[in-house]
């Protein structure tokens, strides 16, 4: 069985960070009644998507004369009807609400709702920005704030080093946002980690035979083994330093990437437009053939946020002018890298064909923007005209809002596409939303999204096998628990042995969705897991796989379960699904689980607290032992011992003993019968039963077990069916 040691890979924790940004008080929000402006608030019933579009002309100019009519906007390429539409200069409006559609009334609106403020943050990367670049950065907040500050805007400045610093909340009072950024770009410095010096040192004194490039001396010490690095340690100095490079890279990216999605994830619950301009250097993602070392967070979980949030991003890349576009950065990278003998650093042919494959930070920077409709400044020297440009933006716009078509949270990613009639104009909008429902409070992680892929491709993949299924248990006072589970084997996963800790690791991703069966999503739940082994693992081991298990509250009903599993080191992966039934009790007076089928039983642990994300008792645990359900339903007489039957019965006038008659059935054929009786465990007659078959007494086939438990005169049944091997 699996050794499970450490599952290093938690969903990150990122609740407390959005709890201190969403409690961040608004200095200038609260303002008499009859300062407020008009009515903003256009957003209407629950499912409603807004959309805020700048419209351009050939030269640049906002274009302030369109009507409803002019706007066609698609989701996923279907049309869909805009339900209000109104231009906004000068963060007030400039027309009323329009209904595009008299003969068929639109969605009841919010009206005589106070203006809500538009909120813009500047947040400035104090990781990758050096001095220089951080005064540029500087001077372009300080004229956002004395030229392009509206009326109706409310500021906050920030700022993302080792964690989010809030410099300034939310204000109009100019002089306070002059000073926060003053204090905020006050000893910036560059935190690189840039050992590019002693790669390139270390690579002049590796001498090998048949080994003379730089590349081939980095991929010499990157497939070292253990005996070779202690005969060479020129080549475990150079194995350092590429790691340390690689893991700084990773973390500066990360914590670039977790400081933006804390911003993002407070002021989600604001109501009205928000902006976000980041000022930064751009950063790096890297890639271990080609997936993110990023961990849990990648672009498409900002973005996807930031979406969901309502923050439209405007990047400024500080650095100024870069010489090229990143497309011919790509392809001179491509080219140099055949060649390269070099040195290691940014602008080496190593550099830029780690550019080349996917680590550009300006590339980052402008998929930022692209993807939530905003505006990346890039390569130029004039941050401050780029700045002009952000708050024109700002300060023109179209809202217009549509009730989707299609109306399922099925965690399905849904692009957004606003088209305009008159030629020659240009719309920018956001690209698009996962459709999940609003009850869910941790924005789409990385791995998370290219799950959802696997879930949704058109031929879902089967690699190996995936045995997803519930049992439930009834509580007093209080919807059942469901126990979910996912099992697969380990069979075709990649083991490697670590260096550090010589033990053997797998690396597994895992997502369950919990929904209705028409494909809507209730819950997700989701972990990265590391699973280590101190001896490589055997087959039996392989074989009995692992197991991830939540549990939720459930009303009766029919439930959709879909689960995907992903080998993070092969990218292999297979995805199941199947249905899960909470019927009501039949009998009131004893309610009876669903009937559970395991393999063996372990000591009781208190596991992770993601494992129990609704805070609800382990109704698999039997005197200081856990259960392991059987997914699968199969048994082998070679390697099982014996059929767990466990179930848990409430009965509401309870006589101390719970009567059990269990009888099998074998294709169809009555086989073996057998009795049990379990005491009450507590004075509110709850009862745990755990009946134990020895696999000697069947004979391989299909069975069906039918349970009938009797308590004071009152009875309860349930079946379940399982599968005996040779």
């Amino acid at each position: 069985m699996l050794k499970f040691l450490r599952g290093l890979c938690r969903r990150l924790s990122f609740l407390p960070a959005f709890a201190l940004l969403a409690a961040l008080p608004l200095e200038s929000y609260h303002r008499a009644p009859q300062e407020r402006p008009a009515a903003q608030q256009i957003r209407v019933g629950t499912g409603e998507v807004v959309v805020d579009v700048n419209v351009t002309d050939s030269g640049g100019k906002p274009v302030r004369d369109l009507a409803a009519a002019d706007f066609e906007v698609f989701e996923d390429g279907v049309p869909q009807r805009i339900a209000s539409f109104r231009y906004v200069s000068g963060n007030a409006p400039n027309q009323g609400l329009q209904a595009p559609d008299p003969a068929r009334p639109s969605p009841a609106l919010v009206a005589d709702t106070p203006a809500f403020p538009h909120l813009v943050s500047l947040v400035f990367d104090k990781i990758n920005v050096e001095r220089g670049d951080a005064l540029r950065a500087a001077e372009a907040a300080r004229t956002y704030v004395e030229k392009h500050l509206r009326e109706n805007d409310l500021v906050a400045v920030f700022g993302i080093s080792t964690g989010v610093r809030v410099y300034q909340r939310f204000t109009s009072d100019r002089a306070s946002l002059l000073r926060a950024i003053q204090s905020c770009i006050a000893g910036n410095t560059k935190l690189t980690g840039d050992v590019s010096d002693d790669i390139r040192d270390t690579l002049a004194t590796i001498l090998s035979p048949g080994v003379s490039s730089d590349e081939e001396k980095i991929q010499a010490a990157y497939s070292a083994t253990p005996e070779q690095l202690l005969e060479n340690p020129v080549l475990e100095e150079l194995l350092v330093l590429l790691k340390f490079r690689d893991f700084d890279r990773q973390d500066r990216g990360n914590r670039s990437l977790t400081g933006l999605l804390s911003i993002i994830e407070g002021q989600k619950s604001v109501p009205g437009r928000k902006a976000m301009i980041f000022l930064s250097s751009g950063f790096a993602m890297p890639v271990n053939a080609g997936r993110n070392l990023g961990g849990s967070l990648g672009l498409r979980t900002i973005t996807g946020a930031a979406n969901r949030a309502g923050v439209t991003i405007y990047s400024i890349d500080v650095t100024g002018v870069r010489g090229q576009d990143p497309e011919e950065e790509r392809q001179a990278a491509l080219k140099a890298a055949m060649n390269s003998r070099a040195y290691v650093g940014p602008n080496s042919p190593l550099g830029l064909l780690a550019n080349a494959v996917g680590m550009n930070p300006l590339d980052n920077l402008l998929i930022l923007s692209e993807e939530t409709g905003g505006y990346a400044v890039s390569n130029t020297g004039d941050l401050v005209g780029g700045i002009a440009k952000i708050g024109a933006y700002l300060e023109e716009y179209y809202v217009l809002t549509y009730a989707p078509s299609n109306l399922i949270n099925d965690g399905r990613f849904r692009s957004i596409s606003v088209k305009l009639k008159r030629s020659r104009l240009t719309a920018r909008a956001r690209k698009g939303y996962y459709a999940l429902p609003d009850t869910e409070r941790v924005p789409i992680l990385a791995f998370e999204a290219e799950l959802l892929n696997q879930i949704h491709a058109k031929s879902p993949p089967d690699k190996f096998p995936v045995h997803v299924g519930g049992y439930w248990f009834p509580r007093r006072g209080a919807p059942p628990t469901a126990a979910l589970f996912v099992q697969f084997p380990l069979t075709k996963f990649k083991f490697e042995r670590l260096r550090e800790t010589r033990q053997y690791q797998a690396q597994a991703d895992i997502m369950l969705l919990i929904g209705k069966p028409d494909g809507s999503i209730l819950h997700r739940q989701s972990q990265q897991y590391e699973l280590e082994f101190l001896q490589e693992p055997t087959a039996g081991q392989r074989n009995a796989g692992f197991s991830f298990y939540r549990r939720a509250p459930l009303e009766p009903g029919t439930y959709s379960l879909v689960a995907a599993v992903r080998d993070r080191r092969t990218d292999i992966a297979s995805a199941a699904r199947t249905e899960f039934r909470i019927p009501p009790p039949e009998q009131p007076d004893l309610a009876l689980s669903s009937i559970t089928l395991g393999r063996e039983s372990a000591p009781a642990s208190g596991g992770h607290p993601s494992e129990d994300p609704f805070r609800i008792d382990d109704p698999l645990k039997i005197a200081g032992a856990g259960i392991l359900p059987n997914v699968s339903g199969a048994y082998s007489k070679a390697s099982d011992k014996e059929v767990l039957v466990y179930f848990v019965a409430r009965a509401r006038a309870a006589s101390p003993l719970l009567q059990c008659a269990l009888a099998l059935s074998r294709d169809g054929q009555p086989d073996l019968k057998l009795e049990h009786a379990c005491a009450a465990i507590d004075a509110e007659g709850i009862f745990q039963c755990l009946k134990r078959i020895g696999l000697d007494q069947l004979k391989p086939g299909g069975y069906e077990l039918r349970l009938t438990a009797t308590n004071a005169g009152r009875s309860a049944s349930g079946t379940a069916r399982f599968r005996v091997d040779r």
